[in-house]
């Protein structure tokens, strides 16, 4: 069928292969198409089945022809994807053709098609690095927070009175909704029964402050206007009108800080001393992956300036989509059209919003890639016993047996989750073991937590 086939490495990661089918099977298989349509066809003047071969050609001719090319193309694809030493279209990149192709029965079809690979790209030289990590202790003030949000979590909730104002710290549920220049509802920004507690920031319009002094079964329509830099990129710079309504109004009643309050919060602690010396443990160990981390982060910036990988654009182009996905779940909208009419009606673009995050998505992707070809040179092998031992760390972090751990990770997916991370923090143990490290500039737990 294929006379020939070549390759043609283009930028970004992708590829033109271009194909050339004998003449012999494009007009066989451009006669099975015609027999087909033949035998289904229903013309006047001729039974089904029964129109001559001709007739249909002078009638339907450029569907056949069409049809026939189509199917030329996705069995000469089949027989070319079958050889190894041409490289494969990545799962969610789409083969396009190139170029119109010259198709005709009478001489040899040849045509070309584009599509994204898997980069190739040399791996970086890791010697003489050196990298800042800041420097950062547990304080008593972390221990304080910890326990408070431990109160706020074991706090009894409880309605209040008919005629008490909404403050500070109460949950309020709220029906709200953004209105244009007229008044009306903008389309994709309503939301019924929202539950958050005041002061917390946790709503998309931050109206927090706004509905201070409210009570149950009132309403208010508040403006606000957000500044440039505000953490959600479409109300960034912008002015918008909402109108909440307070529907129900709780309050916590916060559980005294004694031996009691601990052995509430777990029965394996007797005393308050005994959860604090808990909390400490658990908090010096967060510090300890968080520093990691950040060891972690400084290399893969050094070790991605020291080396070019070009981004397959259909890789991007898949990221951004998730990130989009992500969005509209945040924003409860539970379709790509209603998030497109929240962005129409803030004077946004969706493509906007991709050219913004566009760069923070392929230096990702640049750090994945890094981290799975060093995987694939290392070729690190994960045994049972190695797994064991992870299930042990994770029981005695997690306060749960060993078998419990097991448990929960019996699914083949979620074992092989667990190996590449194993596989992950073994390559960078290897590699930061090789590096210097700086001390940085002085921070807090809790800066270094946001970070």
């Amino acid at each position: 069928m294929i006379t020939a086939k070549h390759t043609e490495k283009l930028e970004k990661s992708a590829m033109r292969l271009t194909v050339t089918v004998e003449k012999d099977f494009v007009q066989k298989k451009y006669n099975e198409v015609l027999n087909e349509y033949c035998k289904k066809a229903r013309i006047d003047g001729f039974r089904v089945g029964k129109v001559p071969p001709k007739v249909f050609e002078n009638k339907y001719g450029n569907e056949i022809k069409m049809d026939a090319f189509q199917k030329i193309i996705e069995a000469a694809m089949d027989e070319a994807w079958k050889d190894e030493s041409i490289a494969k279209p990545l799962p969610y990149a789409h083969p396009d053709l190139d170029e119109d192709p010259d198709f005709s029965l009478d001489k040899d079809f040849t045509f070309k098609i584009k599509y994204d690979v898997y980069p190739e790209f040399a791996l970086p030289n890791t010697s003489n690095i050196t990298i800042e990590v800041p420097q950062c202790s547990i304080s008593k003030e972390d221990e304080q927070e910890e326990i408070e949000e431990l109160r706020q979590r074991n706090a009894v909730i409880q309605d209040v009175k008919d005629d008490a104002k909404a403050s500070k710290g109460m949950l309020a549920t709220v029906n709200y909704s953004e209105l244009d220049e007229s008044g009306n509802v903008v389309p994709g920004t309503s939301s019924q029964d929202f539950v958050f507690e005041i002061g917390s920031g946790q709503n998309i319009y931050k109206f927090d402050e706004e509905i201070i002094g409210m009570k149950k079964g009132e309403e208010k329509v508040i403006t606000k206007t957000y500044p440039a830099d505000f953490e959600y990129p479409e109300l960034a710079g912008k002015s918008k009108t909402i109108k909440v309504a307070l529907t129900r109004l709780r309050e916590k009643i916060l559980p005294d800080l004694d031996d009691e309050f601990a052995q509430d919060v777990s029965e394996k602690y007797k005393t308050l001393a005994d959860l604090k010396n808990d909390i400490n443990t658990k908090l010096a160990r967060e510090l300890d992956d968080l520093v990691k981390a950040k060891k972690e982060q400084a290399l893969l910036d050094e070790l991605i300036a020291r080396t070019t990988i070009e981004v397959p654009e259909t890789m991007i182009q898949s990221s951004l989509s998730m990130r989009l996905e992500q969005m509209a779940y945040r924003f409860g909208l539970n379709s790509f059209d209603q998030l497109k009419s929240l962005f129409a009606s803030m004077g946004k673009d969706i493509k906007d919003l991709f050219n913004e995050w566009r760069p923070d998505v392929e230096k990702n992707l640049k750090k994945d890639l890094l981290i799975q070809k060093f995987l694939e040179e290392k070729k690190y092998e994960i045994s049972d016993e190695d797994l064991n031992a992870e299930y042990a760390k994770i029981a005695e972090e997690t306060s749960r047996t060993v078998d419990e751990v097991k448990k929960q990770y019996e699914k083949p997916e979620y074992q092989e989750y667990l190996k590449e991370h194993l596989l992950q923090e073994r390559l960078f143990n290897e590699l930061l073991a090789q590096v210097t490290v700086k001390k940085g500039a002085k921070t807090t737990f809790k800066e270094l937590r946001k970070q």
